[in-house]
């Protein structure tokens, strides 16, 4: 991995531990969930060799064939391998039982956005998802039935290898913000080293 992706890369670390301890700090009441009741587990994958470039997540990251999987009790994540691309999952549970409430997973290979409410209790996460370099983002919420697993695939259309943050909230205004993973916005390229 070249240097500027290493550079890159400490700056997300550093972010994710800045945005999440001030979110700790002065996170407003949410509708069903604080950060009190919630613990989060993340990952960023380079897609190149598999390596978790940065992570709080109990699993290790395997290669199984043209693919870097990320094991869940849900239905695991399969990021397809890629050089230059950063794969990034989210997982948000219930701090008192551990039971998995929601997922993210943005795939770099085709730039999509899984989401996931994995808990049929009538309240769900919203999700805003942007490039590193500015572009315009996007809000986005998966569907929300009396299924036991909810998804939905989001198409962003960004190209293959861009680099992104990701938000998520408890409110559909999304103004209660419980986290944030990803890149410094609009100080760094787009791209995670393909031309």
């Amino acid at each position: 991995m070249n240097r500027t992706i290493k550079r890159r890369l400490a700056s997300c670390a550093a972010l994710v531990g800045v945005v999440l301890t001030s979110i700790l700090v002065v996170a407003s009441p949410a509708q069903a969930y604080t950060n009190s009741t919630l613990s989060y587990q993340w990952v960023q994958v380079d897609t190149e060799d598999c390596f978790a470039t940065e992570q709080n997540y109990n699993s290790k990251t395997v290669t199984k064939g043209n693919y870097c999987y990320v094991p869940d009790e849900i239905d695991g994540t399969m990021f397809h391998k890629q050089a230059g691309g950063l794969a990034m999952k989210l997982v948000i549970r219930n701090r008192s039982t551990g039971q998995m409430l929601g997922k993210a997973e943005f795939h770099p290979y085709g730039a999509h956005l899984w989401l996931y409410d994995t808990k049929d209790d009538g309240d769900g996460f919203h999700w805003h998802i942007m490039a590193c370099c500015g572009w315009a983002g996007f809000n986005l919420t998966p569907p929300s039935t009396n299924a036991a697993v909810d998804y939905k695939d989001f198409a962003i259309g960004w190209p293959d290898g861009t680099f992104v943050s990701l938000f998520a909230y408890d409110d559909a205004d999304m103004t209660d913000t419980l986290f944030a993973f990803g890149c410094t916005p609009a100080s760094e390229d787009c791209y995670g080293g393909i031309a």
